[in-house]
């Protein structure tokens, strides 16, 4: 009886799993090949379409089971060298190692890649732009603080350093966490040794750590909050922790501008359904609330701009752009395009970018929210007459983010340089790399996009093989029937809803919180320890 319930819950979860991937993967398919949902019922495709759709749902349905049944075991090594290393000093160890493998590029790419974000915020410090909040300001206040002292003391190459080098031993530090928290799980040691391996031999992570950019402090720091999270959840944590977990969180509100959204809603969860902490959880509130209005107070004081409102619209104006190309509009609708953006109808025709929302972003005439009832209406009006256009617009842009066969738009492998586009990089600072190492890096580059486009390889450095990974992972719950498991996703769905939102189709830079996270929740799902409570 008891073995029969159990197969009914691996069926039921594996057909859930199988049927959210054979729906992300035929969708995507479509949009990747025909750019349009219209397709999916067409009359010379609906029949190979729902051939593929079954085969698909069968082929995952038994690659979802036997993960489960991978999940279920625990494999524990008795090899002393693994557990000195994995075991008895993890933190140490593991730190160590990856500092070593890391070496070369330390070495050869110094002081560290400035990435474009970066070297924009370094304007704002400087005075070469105005302040604004677009970067948050606190972020773009370290960064440029830390860069100032650093040329103060040599030259700016070293400022760019001073930066990159404790984040890149940071973040040895925080992998090395990661497995600690395994061990504190009491995880198979398969999944301690595969996490090692992908955080070990994947040069982006050695990169990301070792740029100058505000992104790699958000997923590390993101780490801290998500293990104290689920701590949180699960009644394991002390005082001193809890402290910690409120600095996280507060970190990640002053580092990115939709980390409020993020820390928020997940205390927000938790309020509701974590009723033993529920004064805990409303203080949290409270104090994230105070953090964002005197974050908004020093703004007006110091006379910083904020965020332009257009940087939320990325959905209606990729919308409202692929409906101007694909339908005749009225005279009243192109004189309010024309009133609306810089370019007329024929303009967005010529500049729209299907998995970019930026090309056409910029063009928006938006200042303040007064400017918006005009678009607003302007984009339900397109919605109302053509509303498969519109969301063909938004698969379009996002669809990268559920297709694992979508490879990155953008340079989100790794940054390899100084950004020299002279539209951001003004001249007004000294960062070079050493020209001894040149043709080192121009080889490392050539051959890590080479492995990153091999057959199989390519699908680590593919946004949407980690939603699938999710998937997978989330139907794993039902079947272990963990069902409240599921609330402690709360801030990686966030993390996730923001990459659907975001301008950038299939951008792994976006996708890195839930990436370095994977590790953390298959430890928690798998967790013997966790079982008990």
């Amino acid at each position: 009886m008891i073995l029969g319930e159990k197969m009914k819950r691996v069926s039921l979860s594996a057909i859930l799993s199988s049927l959210i991937i054979s729906v992300c993967l035929s969708v995507g398919e479509i949009i990747h090949e025909f750019g349009s949902l219209r397709y999916l019922i067409h009359k010379d495709y609906l029949i190979s379409n729902i051939v593929d759709f079954l085969f698909t749902f069968i082929i995952w349905y038994f690659i979802t089971i036997l993960i489960f049944k991978l999940l279920d075991k625990k494999i524990t090594f008795k090899n002393k060298a693994f557990n000195f290393i994995f075991k008895e000093h993890p933190i140490s160890m593991i730190t160590f190692i990856l500092i070593i493998i890391g070496l070369p590029i330390i070495i050869t790419f110094y002081p560290g890649p400035v990435q474009w974000d970066g070297m924009w915020q370094l304007n704002y410090y400087s005075n070469v732009l105005p302040w604004s909040n677009h970067h948050p300001f606190v972020s773009t206040f370290f960064l440029g603080t830390v860069e100032r002292i650093g040329s103060l003391i040599l030259n700016d190459n070293f400022g760019i350093f001073l930066y990159t080098f404790p984040q890149f031993l940071f973040s040895c530090y925080i992998i090395a966490n990661i497995i600690d928290f395994q061990n504190k799980c009491e995880t198979s040691d398969v999944i301690k040794l595969l996490t090692f391996i992908f955080f070990a031999l994947s040069p982006s992570w050695y990169l990301y750590a070792y740029t100058f950019m505000k992104d790699t402090y958000y997923y590390l720091i993101f780490v801290i909050f998500f293990i104290n999270y689920i701590k949180f959840y699960f009644n394991d944590i002390n005082k001193h922790q809890i402290i910690i977990f409120l600095i996280s969180a507060i970190l990640l509100i002053l580092i990115r501008n939709n980390g409020i959204y993020v820390v928020s809603v997940s205390m927000l969860t938790l309020l509701f359904l974590k009723k033993d902490y529920k004064k805990i959880s409303l203080s949290f509130i409270f104090m994230f609330i105070i953090t964002q209005l005197i974050l908004n107070t020093l703004m007006i004081i110091c006379h910083i701009e904020p965020g332009n409102i257009r940087e939320t619209l990325s959905v209606p104006i990729q919308q409202i752009a692929r409906y101007t190309i694909y339908n005749d509009l009225t005279k009243e609708e192109k004189e309010t395009i024309e009133k609306l953006f810089i370019y007329d109808e024929n303009d967005i025709a010529l500049y729209y970018d299907k998995d970019n929302a930026d090309p056409i972003k910029e063009s928006l005439y938006i200042e303040s929210k007064d400017d918006l009832k005009p678009f607003m209406n302007l984009w339900i009006n397109f919605i109302k007459k053509d509303p498969i256009t519109c969301i063909d617009a938004t698969l379009n842009n996002t669809y990268g983010y559920f297709y694992p066969y979508k490879e990155d738009v953008k340079e989100s492998i790794g940054y390899f340089r100084v950004v020299d586009n002279k539209s951001i990089n003004k001249g007004n600072f000294d960062f070079k790399m050493n020209k001894k190492f040149k043709r080192f890096r121009k080889d490392f580059e050539e051959n890590f996009y080479k492995l990153r486009r091999s057959k199989y390889i390519r699908f680590i450095y593919n946004t949407g093989t980690y939603f699938i990974i999710l998937v997978i992972l989330m139907c794993y719950c039902t079947y272990k029937n963990k069902k409240h498991y599921l609330i402690i996703t709360t801030p990686l769905l966030m993390t996730y809803a923001f990459c659907i939102l975001s301008p950038v189709n299939a951008y792994l830079r976006y996708m890195n919180p839930i990436i370095i996270s994977i590790p953390i929740f298959i430890s928690v799902i798998t967790s013997k320890k966790y079982n008990k409570n």
